[in-house]
């Protein structure tokens, strides 16, 4: 492939990101948020809803973090399967915190008559199209108290969901440490991993969502500007939604050895999935208390730690 082509397919793929991601751009402590590619263009309220609706799924990755931990305690430390209503439950109360965050974004973003104060600083040919319009946007100053009260918010929000992780997580770890003598390796290898997936779980949206969200509060508190550098923070976090999937597969080397045997990649991998064939019969669990409990269960599948 020579330069040219490269520079091509380069140029082709930034443009098909740019119509997956919400954009964000900051200068002197003005965030400016706006929709990409197709929808660069929709006037005020359709930008402004269009951004309600990327923070309700970006702000609900975050809350539903504690949901797994707080079923999985109650499996293993109260001995208590949670009810569909009551798992139902938990999620409706995560959604109502992300709506409830959702309306002091919108009151924090609120569209106004700011386009020709705040334009100057997307005024440059990286956000404008092939007419050479720029994109509508929505806005917050620094100055207006505003993002202040958001990023409050946020921040504690986020601690509160990591909290609760943490102190489940910990209380799971304590009770199946006390009872590891009444399990079978097996059991404890499965619950060391289902450990595993979860905490990588809750590792994966702080790395690939809170990080850089709160370096995009510092350096808009810092009066820094970007000039389209924001873009690269927002394409980040945009990987949000498949991140938790993707780690989950890797990282439980079951799954990851079915997905690797299905792909062209598995050649290069065909020593690590030899080395994982046991060679005996593989099912799905299908007994919860091989899962979740610490009573001596009968093996029934043959997980391995990665």
């Amino acid at each position: 492939m020579d330069s040219v082509n490269l520079s091509e397919y380069s140029t082709g793929y930034w443009m098909w990101l740019r119509t997956v991601y919400k954009q964000i751009d900051f200068d002197k402590g003005v965030i400016l948020m706006m929709m990409a590619g197709p929808f660069s263009r929709l006037p005020n309220p359709w930008t402004f809803l269009l951004i309600d609706l990327y923070i309700i799924g970006l702000f609900s990755c975050v809350i539903l973090l504690p949901v797994p931990f707080i079923f999985r305690y109650f499996t293993v430390c109260r001995n208590k399967i949670l009810t569909g209503w009551q798992y139902a439950a938990l999620i409706a109360i995560c959604y109502l915190i992300t709506f409830l965050y959702t309306g002091l974004h919108s009151w924090a973003f609120w569209p106004s008559d700011y386009k020709d104060r705040y334009a100057y600083i997307i005024d440059h040919e990286f956000w404008k199209d092939d007419d050479g319009n720029l994109p509508y946007f929505v806005a917050s100053d620094i100055k207006e108290r505003r993002i202040i009260v958001l990023v409050f918010f946020t921040m504690l929000f986020g601690m509160i969901s990591y909290a609760f992780v943490i102190c489940f997580n910990v209380c799971i770890m304590r009770v199946l440490g006390r009872n590891a003598h009444i399990m079978s390796k097996k059991t404890q290898a499965m619950q060391k991993q289902l450990g595993n997936v979860f905490k990588y779980q809750a590792l994966v949206p702080f790395i690939i969502c809170v990080m850089p969200l709160t370096f995009v509060f510092v350096l808009c508190a810092l009066g820094v500007r970007t000039a389209g550098k924001g873009s690269i923070l927002t394409m980040i976090v945009g990987w949000i939604p498949v991140a938790n999937p993707f780690s989950t597969i890797f990282f439980i080397r079951h799954y990851r050895r079915v997905v690797l045997r299905k792909t062209p990649f598995k050649k290069c991998f065909k020593k690590q999935i030899e080395d994982g064939t046991t060679g005996k019969a593989s099912t799905t669990p299908s007994n919860v208390n091989a899962i979740t409990t610490v009573q001596p269960p009968t093996p029934t599948t043959d997980f391995q730690i990665i």
